[in-house]
């Protein structure tokens, strides 16, 4: 019991802790897993789940049984359309930041008015657009992806500032730029009390629905505009680019002590959290998992933690 409390009030520190052991682990089971060149990589795939994450964590904040489980094709579909745009000219780099990011907030916007006018369950209209956003995927590439990236994407995708990847520096200033913005803000303030308790938010003067509504909005903008960013690291877009990251997405969330009955977490927690599964990913990985076994883990290490969290609750 004392353990599960000691997880439950220092998550962001045991994630720490989780990270520094798994790199222990990897290096014993394969040599050279520590590396500098290995960390660097870890960074950069660490900073695209986390931005991903930042989309989803949205939405769980919001509570209400929230989950959006279309942030992987919206992903998809942001580095496609951004690959369109582009293709593969600096010039054209700012239409296609504003056309992904609006196309996103769209499709966000869509979901939320589902879920809140129609009272369609969050994890059903989701699921139901992100199978919309796939057929609107195959329909605007008719199944053959085209353009590239911009070089200049290319070079905050791929490229190093001090030793450290551009993308990873970009991520750094989101974290802080988010929490701050979770922290001081009047909309995170309604968002935490939308989650913690819907009537109470209410009767105080706060309106649910338009809460909800922007967290959906916000996470299909947020999830949309990090496909386009995982562009600038593959160079080339693919319609299921972002398929792995759906489960990851939340697990990292539940990792790092975003609660996913809502109102509970910060975004510092959800980035360690990206990070530890980046670096258990790349354990297994290195150990030969195929990705099949490597998501039966993640659903089991996602129920151990939603155990631990219950236990705590009912203390």
């Amino acid at each position: 019991m004392i353990k599960a409390e000691f997880f439950y009030k220092n998550k962001i520190l045991v994630a720490f802790y989780i990270v520094i052991a798994l790199f222990g682990i990897g290096q014993i089971v394969t040599p050279g897993f520590g590396t500098a060149s290995s960390l660097v990589n870890i960074l950069s795939l660490s900073s695209f789940l986390g931005i991903v994450t930042l989309g989803q964590m949205f939405v769980i904040l919001s509570g209400n049984g929230g989950i959006d489980l279309s942030v992987a094709t919206l992903m998809s579909f942001g580095a496609v359309l951004a690959a369109k745009i582009m293709m593969g000219l600096d010039q054209n780099m700012p239409l296609a930041i504003i056309v992904v990011a609006l196309v996103g907030l769209g499709f966000g916007l869509l979901s939320g008015l589902g879920v809140t006018l129609l009272n369609i369950p969050p994890l059903i209209m989701t699921l139901a657009m992100a199978s919309v956003i796939t057929g609107v995927s195959l329909v605007y590439t008719n199944g053959l992806p085209d353009g590239s990236a911009a070089p200049a994407l290319m070079v905050l995708g791929q490229q190093r500032t001090l030793g450290l990847p551009n993308i990873f520096w970009l991520w750094i200033v989101i974290i802080a730029g988010v929490s701050i913005f979770l922290k001081y803000s009047r909309w995170a303030t309604k968002l935490y009390g939308v989650g913690s308790n819907a009537l109470a938010a209410e009767l105080s003067g706060t309106s649910k629905n338009k809460t909800l509504i922007v967290a959906y909005a916000l996470s299909g903008m947020v999830s949309m505009l990090a496909g386009l960013l995982y562009l600038g690291y593959t160079g080339t877009a693919y319609l299921t680019l972002g398929k792995s990251y759906l489960m990851p997405s939340i697990t990292s969330a539940v990792i790092g002590g975003v609660s996913l009955s809502g109102g509970e977490g910060n975004y510092g927690g959800a980035a360690m959290g990206a990070v530890v599964l980046t670096v258990l990913t790349a354990l297994l990985t290195a150990m030969n998992i195929s990705e099949a076994q490597r998501e039966i883990i993640f659903g089991l290490v996602l129920v151990v933690l939603l155990l631990v969290y219950a236990r705590k609750r009912s203390v």
